[in-house]
């Protein structure tokens, strides 16, 4: 398994209030876009890679009930640390990937709008869906996709970790092939690469760490308005069990 990580402030912000978790060892891949602002999105962020990482590390197998209680216990422990702090808007997305140790199966942990994406046979496919108002206008008929990605508000989300006391994440469970690449990204590169500019780039024969480069070298040539964080995850043929 070949994997690349980075996260970077961009070009505005004064502070970077994503979170990124990886553990190769355990297979465990998590992207975090706080909000809040005044370091409130960073502790946001930060505390939910802690509680979601410390559920898969403290668990004999990974499962639908798992992930399921680890995301509400995350978004527990954002929303008391809110109130205690008087952060009111503290909240973060996140975007889990665990595979499980023979390489077979993924899980998926999902809400917000931070993204996970795969390369198949040099096709991109989104395997998230964003949770927000854009994406509600889209199911509804009333935007196209490509009118969603500059649509002014974009940023507006429906669902989060803390920013209510219940909050109900996506969890899916999928095949995993190998030479499958999964990008888990904040919307501070999905807003700025639309879907064709991002499998330009992944499916190119470049190195892994090359792709990742490249991602954040055009997130930032294109604005760069917001935090930047990616992880690539490449599953190699000799890992992947028959």
């Amino acid at each position: 398994m070949k994997i690349y990580s980075c996260t970077d402030r961009g070009k505005i912000r004064e502070i970077n209030e994503d979170s990124v978790y990886i553990s190769e060892s355990e297979q465990l891949y998590i992207v975090a876009d706080g909000m809040g602002g005044y370091f409130g999105g960073e502790i946001a962020s930060r505390l939910a890679v802690e509680v979601l990482s410390a559920c898969i590390q403290n668990c004999e197998e990974v499962n639908r009930s798992i992930l399921t209680e680890g995301f509400s216990l995350a978004n527990q422990t954002v929303f008391e640390t809110s109130k205690n702090k008087e952060k009111k808007l503290m909240g973060t997305t996140a975007s889990l990937l665990y595979i499980e140790p023979d390489c077979s199966i993924g899980w998926i942990g999902h809400i917000g709008d931070s993204r996970i994406y795969r390369v198949r046979e040099a096709s991109l496919e989104l395997l998230t869906k964003d949770h927000s108002y854009v994406e509600e206008l889209i199911d509804a008929g009333k935007i196209t996709r490509e009118e969603a990605f500059s649509h002014p508000n974009r940023n507006i989300i429906t669902r989060a970790l803390g920013t209510h006391s219940l909050a109900e994440a996506d969890v899916i469970q999928f095949p995993v092939q190998k030479n499958d690449l999964f990008l888990l990204c904040s919307d501070g590169l999905s807003n700025k690469l639309p879907a064709k500019a991002l499998q330009a780039i992944l499916v190119s024969d470049a190195p892994l760490d090359s792709k990742g480069k490249e991602l954040l070298e055009e997130a930032l040539l294109r604005g760069g308005e917001d935090n930047i964080s990616l992880v690539l995850v490449e599953i190699s043929e000799i890992e992947v069990k028959a």
